[in-house]
């Protein structure tokens, strides 16, 4: 079974090459793994949600986005 960072690496264009850029700068920044690892998976979501690479995304999309996440719980 697939977790949903390595389904939105599959599914979604450029994913995979933007979250290995995003982890690169987060270790170098001293971040934890376990930080990098939750935000990639709240990124896969958004990336999965849009079915695109969230870098593509205008504010009012994340905006959107985080209104639908709070209106889910």
């Amino acid at each position: 079974k697939k977790n949903i960072i390595e389904k939105a690496c599959k599914k979604v264009s450029k994913f995979e090459k933007s979250l290995k850029k995003l982890k690169r700068q987060y270790l170098l920044n001293g971040k934890s793994l376990s930080t990098i690892q939750n935000y990639g998976r709240c990124l896969a979501h958004m990336a999965l949600y849009f079915e695109c690479c969230p870098s593509k995304l205008n504010i009012e999309q994340v905006l959107d986005y985080l209104q639908f996440c709070k209106n889910q719980h």
